[in-house]
């Protein structure tokens, strides 16, 4: 909007590399996606998991192919997630899941993987670099599922739990871990009769200490969890959190809300629809739905901190619209999302998870692509362009002013810089020069023209890392109407003294009035929120009203007396 305004608002005529509209009220640099690939040829990875595998603090990935009949997985040699040595694990027919662990309780991370045709397999991490591994068979035939580790018994070590939808028959097992090295397991059928079953997921759900299993079944299309009763022997209760959730794909818990019990999150490819419940009651025992958002063929879904802001977000993979999207939690409770698409091609994602892959202590996202392409890649999703650039609409004063400051409020991280520049002008259609670059806030009577009513800014952001960005959140120009003619009695606003003033003391506000007068102070903040004010009728002549300083900072004081409006800077140290 080129304007002429009578009120900036959060609009701007032009922008480059700037966003402004993600967080209302602030602007920074643009945070831009990069893909950086781990295979190029890892055909169909069905599953992958981000695991520090050779204990040097940083995620290394391991991760099964589907078509290439393999496990593998890639040691990030120098953390920044751009140099990777594969290690291939085994052959493995139609691999459909895997999970890491530490299965032998030898301190370092193993996998277990289930596939369509060779069943269970643990992966027992030997040498603790991920370089060396012992294959381990749980149970040859178990198919069409995915398998998860966890303490299910309570006992100390880590055991598997396991979905599967064989032949329609619904399975939820137990494989449990007899002595804690990994090498004996035994077979719990927990439920028979969760038919349709594809993705589970582990968590408290009703808060008694133990771990419980969500999960969501394909068809008829349910999402529902099963209570841990404390007991290894069958008779696991199924408790419906959603009967009306088509062709669903895939869960995962978190506590979206904030309230400290957990809920869920889930996909539905005949929906198209990213959903999550609020566990309402701390208990599993009364679920309220909230919609994130409607995404076209949503399969595989992560939640995860993305933004650090102490919230969950949510990043879905979408089958059929071949994209990987990225829903911010707004608001904190998970009931207003924004939607980013970090890739809108990328070969029907099968699975998506989220992991500092790069060192820098924010989320990226590990992507396992299928179909055309054959590709393992992870995206950075807060990489800086070096400038950027925002133009204000042009403001119009409908009055002929003495521009008197400029001041904004915002961050400048070390290696980064935010200058201005500025203009003004009585034709919108041909403004005067830009001014050169303003780095700190200022007077404008020596820099702009006097009596133009038109004014127009112009914020330049630079970095030297692309992992920063500086940030605008306040900008504040004042000016004095020009009001009457020189030769007659004016109505002024003369001076704040002392100014700057010290907190905790007191200044004084003088003013001229032609005649006896209404006059009302005001005290405004950054913000534009009033501090102060006072308002009394005043003689003619010269008058001073004191004041307490608030806290430091820079604030507006503005007089109005009638139609006079005058506002000058004070700064409080």
């Amino acid at each position: 909007m080129l304007g002429p305004v009578t009120d900036w608002q959060n609009q701007f005529y032009m922008s480059l590399d700037v966003e402004y509209n993600i967080n209302p009220g602030k602007i920074c640099l643009v945070s831009t996606c990069v893909e950086n690939v781990i295979s190029s040829k890892f055909e169909d990875p069905r599953s992958t998991c981000a695991v520090d595998l050779d204990g040097d603090q940083d995620m290394d990935v391991i991760a099964v192919s589907f078509t290439d009949d393999s496990v593998s997985c890639w040691l990030n040699l120098d953390g920044s997630g751009t140099s990777w040595q594969e290690v291939f694990l085994g052959e493995v027919l139609e691999p459909l899941s895997v999970t890491t662990s530490d299965f032998d309780g030898d301190g370092d991370m193993d996998a277990a993987t289930l596939s369509s045709w060779d069943g269970i397999d643990v992966w027992l991490n030997m040498n603790g670099q991920g370089t060396s591994w012992s294959r381990i068979s749980v149970v040859p035939n178990y198919n069409e599922g995915c398998v998860e580790a966890s303490d299910v018994d309570g006992d100390g070590d880590i055991d598997l739990l396991v979905c599967s939808s064989a032949s329609g028959v619904g399975f939820l097992t137990l494989f449990e871990n007899i002595d804690g090295s990994g090498l004996t397991w035994y077979e719990h059928v927990l439920n028979d009769s969760c038919g349709g079953i594809r993705s589970i997921c582990v968590a408290d759900v009703d808060g008694d200490g133990d771990d419980d299993v969500f999960g969501a079944r394909w068809t008829p299309g349910y999402v529902s969890w099963w209570e841990n009763p404390g007991s290894t022997e069958p008779g696991w209760q199924e408790y419906f959190i959603d009967e009306n959730f088509g062709k669903a794909s895939e869960v995962c818990s978190c506590d979206m809300d904030g309230d400290g019990d957990v809920d869920v999150v889930g996909t539905s490819m005949q929906e198209s629809e990213v959903r999550w419940w609020e566990n309402a009651d701390g208990f599993g025992g009364e679920w309220l739905p909230h919609e994130i958002g409607s995404q076209f063929g949503a399969f595989t879904v992560c939640a995860s901190d993305i933004d650090n802001d102490g919230d969950f977000d949510v990043i879905v993979g979408g089958r059929g619209n071949n994209s990987v999207c990225l829903y911010t939690n707004i608001s904190g409770p998970g009931l207003v999302w924004s939607s980013r698409v970090i890739d809108p091609d990328d070969a029907d994602p099968y699975c998506v998870r989220a992991a500092d892959l790069n060192g820098d202590d924010l989320a990226d996202v590990l992507v396992g692509e299928t179909d055309f392409f054959t590709e393992l890649t992870w995206w950075n999703l807060n990489s800086y362009p070096q400038t950027g650039y925002v133009t204000s609409s042009i403001l119009c004063m409908e009055e002929e002013p003495q521009w008197l400051a400029v001041d904004w409020s915002g961050e400048e991280p070390p290696g980064t810089e935010t200058v201005f520049q500025f203009r003004t002008g009585t034709d919108p259609q041909n403004l005067g020069y830009w001014t050169g670059y303003i780095y700190e806030p200022c007077d404008l009577c020596d820099i702009v023209s006097s009596g133009d009513t038109l004014f127009q800014y112009r914020v330049r952001f630079f970095t030297e890392d692309s992992l920063i960005t500086p940030s605008l959140d306040n900008f504040l120009v004042s000016w004095d109407p020009n009001g009457l003619s020189e030769e007659e009695s004016i109505n002024t606003l003369n001076a704040i003294s002392p100014n700057p003033v010290a907190g905790g003391s007191v200044f004084s506000v003088s003013f001229s009035l032609a005649g006896e007068a209404e006059v009302e102070l005001i005290i405004f903040n950054l913000m534009g929120r009033s501090v102060d004010s006072y308002a009394s009728v005043f003689p003619a002549g010269e008058t001073a009203v004191e004041f307490p300083a608030p806290s430091s900072g820079i604030y507006i004081v503005r007089m109005n007396s009638e139609s006079f409006h005058c506002s000058r800077r004070l700064v409080v140290l």
